[in-house]
């Protein structure tokens, strides 16, 4: 289609400029449509009722009252069904592969009260003088009931198209069967009609899969946006502004639940000596060969590994006493030592790290204490000889 080629271009951060359709995840896409079908869905059938009241009220003179709660009742079986399946959606939402089952549910029982609805001109069609003036009483209820449930049933063009054409498809059948020159030409404006909502419904379904494509999109780029502003670059690790928001957050939980909460601080060894001896960019490397080792031994989803600055680490633990943290220190200082960097002018010929650890149960508002005891080992574990832990004392 020519909308295809109108795709506006972005530049994502991960590159070069590319369709905007590159962020939309087009499985949530379909879920946000069905879940909004049902939503609205279960609204709409809220409020029939007073549509089938408006219209038994319409007809009140000419139809007698048997007629009448025949047909509502009729009417109101598959609006029952409909809610029902609705409301259930949406307590326990389907798993992703049965939403298709579920659609095609509503879509059954929409057609249902379609018919349920058009049902209504062979319901309360009468004869005499009367005819005519309550047929197009029906027929203008009925026409409206359509153009009001197509903005209901945009999130979906297929629940759209078989409401309609049970609306508007049984008046259509049935006045053509009754044959005389009024009811045709009723007939004829029945087909009219269903091409024109066919158009209306095309258009309203299209207009709000790109209100939710956008909304999509727009969710994608600011998650992106907002990891990126999380992460350091060169090592794919949080920086400092997210360690230190991550910090001020598990230790006010920390503080609730009377929990300790542990600090490693990582400094490379003669980091500066690398770095003149085999450059900026290998030093970059590095560094960032060090990040994958830290976020390899990290166990917990909750751990959080960030670059502090430099070629310093610092890794969050909630949950974890000092022996605990001293062990997850040793396993990483073992792990880089065991890669083997070459550094020729470390006193081992290869990186090395020192780590500093802390822990402690929050008593106060801030983390200050916790940061200056990690920080204090860690000088201890480098006056030390380095390539060790070193725990607060």
């Amino acid at each position: 289609m020519a909308e295809d080629n109108l795709e506006p271009q972005v530049s994502t951060p991960a590159g070069p400029a590319t369709t905007a359709s590159a962020w939309v995840d087009e499985t949530q896409v379909h879920k946000l449509s069905i879940r909004a079908l049902f939503e609205r869905t279960r609204k709409g059938v809220m409020a029939a009722p007073a549509g089938t009241l408006f219209l038994a009220w319409v007809v009140r003179d000419t139809v007698s009252l048997e007629v009448i709660l025949v047909w509502m009742l009729v009417n109101s079986v598959p609006d029952l069904f409909t809610y029902f399946i609705s409301t259930h959606a949406l307590r326990k939402p389907p798993p992703d592969e049965r939403l298709g089952v579920w659609l095609n549910w509503q879509v059954f029982f929409r057609a249902l009260q379609g018919l349920a609805w058009g049902s209504a001109c062979v319901f309360f069609h009468v004869q005499g003088e009367n005819a005519f003036t309550n047929d197009l009483k029906v027929l203008m209820v009925l026409v409206a009931i359509s153009a009001t449930t197509t903005v209901n049933m945009a999130p979906s063009l297929r629940t759209l198209t078989a409401f309609n054409v049970g609306v508007l498809g049984v008046p259509l059948i049935f006045y053509a069967w009754l044959g005389d020159q009024q009811h045709l030409d009723f007939s004829l404006g029945m087909v009219i009609l269903l091409g024109l909502q066919s158009t209306f419904g095309r258009d309203a379904a299209r207009q709000f899969q790109q209100g939710l494509r956008e909304l999509v999109r727009n969710h994608a780029i600011s998650a992106e946006l907002e990891r990126l502003a999380n992460t350091d670059a060169l090592t794919g690790l949080a920086n400092r502004r997210c360690f230190d928001e991550t910090l001020a957050t598990e230790w006010a939980r920390a503080r609730r639940n009377a929990q300790a909460l542990a600090i490693l601080m990582v400094d490379v060894d003669w980091f500066k000596r690398y770095n003149d001896h085999y450059g900026h960019p290998a030093g970059d490397a590095c560094l960032a060969h060090i990040g994958r080792l830290l976020l390899g031994t990290l166990r917990r989803s909750g751990d959080l590994a960030a670059r502090y600055g430099g070629e310093e680490f610092v890794v969050i633990i909630p949950g974890c006493n000092t022996a605990q943290a001293q062990e997850l220190a040793g396993q990483l200082r073992h792990r880089v030592e065991a890669a083997a960097l070459p550094h020729a002018l470390a006193l081992n010929g290869t990186v090395t790290i020192s780590v500093g650890v802390a822990a402690m149960v929050p008593t106060d508002d801030h983390a200050h204490e916790l940061l200056r005891q990690a920080d204090q080992a860690l000088y201890q574990a480098k006056r030390n000889g380095r390539n060790q832990v070193q725990a607060a004392v």
